[in-house]
């Protein structure tokens, strides 16, 4: 159930002087550090693997990337679960279309 929050002016009193009081009154300061952070953090990417089809995993030096477009992007910030997950998943994908071109005589063209 959603919870609702009235405001109600005082009858006494005009809203308007109200809101302007509550304003000077409100005291703190926003933060954008999420932002700021995602400015800073440097560029982890690299230069799409022609190899690798758009929108799909790869391995690359042991560290897991997604390629989406012209760029393969690091994979660190997944759970290490998951990450875990998806270079199995890669292993099997990899190995079933090796055993399908071995079946199909297809293996060394």
């Amino acid at each position: 159930m959603a919870m609702i929050q009235l405001v109600k002016a005082e009858e006494d009193t005009n809203l308007e002087e109200q809101l302007n009081y509550a304003i000077t009154n409100i005291h703190g300061e926003l933060q954008n550090n999420s932002i700021e952070n995602e400015i800073e953090q440097e560029d982890t990417s690299i230069p799409a693997i022609p190899t690798v089809k758009n929108y799909s995993y790869a391995i690359v030096d042991d560290k897991l990337y997604f390629r989406e477009n012209s760029k393969m992007i690091l994979q660190d910030e997944l759970p290490l679960t998951a990450q875990n997950r998806i270079k199995r998943l890669n292993f099997v994908k990899r190995t079933s279309k090796r055993t399908d071109r071995f079946s199909n005589g297809r293996l060394f063209k």
